[in-house]
């Protein structure tokens, strides 16, 4: 008897449709935003989408460390929670010696991203910022003692085209936000906004010399656009900060 019931019941279970199996699939995939090798070769960092409560998409992502040498080891979680709690962690980049991951993280202020490193041979992840606005692209010194990165200053959104804007509230203006290029020091803490206030940085690789002297970036400049046309140039700043920003590519239409 109990036999037919079980059976009876299992032929009584309602199928899912083609539909709720084709999301089913999709929601079962992972996503790799971004995968780094370190600069001695020994690992890999990846960054991986998390899913929701009921397995849907989410906004959140972890990051994941692997040994290249040992590849039936598990991956390690470089967070900067304890590994149990769901955030938005990104943006990651190894320092030049291959022993600490710097990497972008919305533990303890959800939507709110701040720089965060880890030492790959233990202990907890150090933050390093406490900034207001849109962090972006973290990069190291060659000399590993600064990070770069780009920071627009109280900005209610990411940087982007393709980013949502935030649904205005309050007493409605019109205000420029600006992408400017920041440094950190990696051992105080310090931050410094290189580049000027009224010059706009567009997201591009940002090199430096190989005595962490000087960062080139791409900014674009806040000239009036022309049929459809920016105007965009390449500069340099001084790592140490200052207002010696020198531009050293002529324009080129963007």
């Amino acid at each position: 008897f109990a036999v037919l019931l079980t059976a009876s019941t299992l032929a009584a279970a309602p199928q899912k449709s083609s539909v709720d199996q084709v999301l089913d699939s999709l929601f079962a995939t992972h996503d790799f935003a971004q995968v780094a090798i370190s600069p001695n070769g020994r690992r890999v960092a990846w960054v991986e989408s998390l899913h929701g409560p009921n397995g849907e998409p989410s906004a959140n992502s972890a990051i994941y460390v692997a040994e290249l040498n040992a590849p039936a080891a598990p991956p390690r979680r470089i967070t900067a929670g304890d590994g149990t709690e769901a955030c938005e962690e990104h943006g990651i980049a190894w320092s030049p010696d291959g022993r600490q991951l710097a990497f972008l993280s919305d533990k303890g202020d959800p939507g709110q991203l701040q720089l965060f490193t880890e030492n790959i041979a233990g202990g907890r992840a150090r933050r390093l910022t406490n900034l207001a606005g849109s962090l972006e692209g973290p990069q190291w010194s060659p000399d590993g003692k600064a990070l770069a990165f780009l920071f627009i200053e109280n900005a209610r959104r990411g940087a982007g085209p393709l980013v949502p804007m935030t649904p205005p509230s309050g007493v409605i203006e019109s205000h420029i936000y600006e992408q400017r290029l920041t440094t950190v020091n990696v051992a105080s803490g310090e931050t410094r906004q290189l580049s000027p206030a009224d010059l706009y940085l567009l997201l591009r690789t940002v090199p430096a010399t190989p005595t962490g002297g000087s960062l080139n970036s791409t900014p674009l400049m806040p000239e009036p656009v022309r049929s459809g046309r920016s105007t965009s140039h390449h500069f340099k700043s001084p790592s140490q900060g200052g207002h010696r920003t020198e531009r050293v590519s002529p324009a080129s239409a963007a």
